[in-house]
Order: C-alpha cells, then sequence, then structure tokens
C-alpha cells in the first residue's frame, strides 16, 4: 500500500486558516498540493529530488531536476519567514510496500535547525524538533497521528488548502 506525504506542520500561531489539528502536541499541519505549490515548488518531494537532481552533472540535468533545486531554494525561504513566528517543519514521504523515501526541514527563529534527508528516521526527527514525544510502543510518527491518512490529499481538501498556500507566498514576496 502506498503512503505519501507533502506538508507543512507547526502550531496554529504559525500555520495559516486551512491547516488541520494533528492528534498531538497542539501540532497542526498543512498538506503542500495543488495549482500554487505545484506553480511555487514543484512536485511532490522536492527535497528528495533536489538532492538527485544535485548529484547530476549540470549538463546532464533535466527541466524537472531545475524545478526541484529551485523548489527547495524557495521553501527553504519560505520556512525561514514562517518560522520568525514559531518553529515550522515541512515534511515528505513517499512509500510503496515498505520502501521509498523521506525527507524534512525544521526551522525556528529565521535558521535552519534540522535537514534530514533519507535516513529512515527523517519525519521523526523533525517532530521531536516540534516537541513531539516518542515513547517505548510508538515513535513521533504514530504519536503525532501522521499515519491517520494515507496520502497528501486526504487531509483537506484543494479548496481548504489552495487559499492558504497562496497566502503563504504572497506575503513572502511582498
Amino acid at each position: 500500500m502506498a503512503y505519501t506525504l507533502c506538508a507543512l506542520v507547526g502550531s496554529r500561531d504559525v500555520l495559516p486558516a486551512g491547516a488541520v489539528p494533528l492528534a498531538s502536541q497542539e501540532l497542526f499541519l498543512l498538506p503542500c498540493f495543488g495549482p500554487t505549490w505545484r506553480e511555487r515548488v514543484g512536485g511532490r518531494q522536492p527535497l528528495v529530488g533536489a538532492v538527485e537532481a544535485g548529484a547530476r552533472a549540470p549538463e546532464e540535468r533535466d527541466e524537472w531536476d531545475e524545478r526541484n533545486i529551485q523548489g527547495e531554494k524557495l521553501l527553504h525561504k519560505l520556512l525561514g519567514f514562517m518560522s520568525l513566528s514559531g518553529p515550522v517543519a515541512y515534511v515528505e514521504a513517499v512509500f510503496w510496500a515498505g520502501s521509498g523515501d523521506q525527507a524534512s526541514l525544521v526551522y525556528q527563529d529565521g535558521e535552519l535547525v534540522l535537514a534530514s534527508v533519507a535516513t529512515g528516521r527523517d519525519i521523526n526527527a523533525a517532530l521531536a524538533a516540534l516537541g513531539v514525544s516518542g515513547d517505548s510502543l510508538r515513535d513521533e510518527f504514530e504519536v503525532a497521528g501522521l499515519g491517520e491518512n494515507r496520502s497528501t490529499h486526504s487531509w483537506a481538501k484543494e479548496e481548504r488548502v489552495e487559499p492558504a498556500l497562496a497566502n503563504l507566498f504572497n506575503a513572502l514576496v511582498a
């Protein structure tokens, strides 16, 4: 069974209206998809895509590689801006039949405090940085409730997400 996630995670003070509450720690999740996300950042895995693109020689990169690289830069800028209101994480994952990739970024006070790509604990590390504590039976991912939905699109309808993402990017540019 597949699992996909591309989202911003933070407190109500950091994320805009349109974010949905998570199971723990007063955290909220804003799924990242829709026209604004695709136009500004690119695909569903900009961090993993940028790492893969960066590993190729410039002459071997295609249009999608360049979009991932530029999208990752804009994502860092957005998170830095958002984190002036409190810590915020960006998490992404794509899994099928137990194998796949995950990555995360955490910003606080405008500074990158965690960047984790393909370690196998990337999302747990981001959640821990936001204050989520796992225990002997459940890791941070389970405690936060990120397994409640199997896809990014299942967290909220595009009509709810699109204005929130558009407002974030517009505030960044202003």
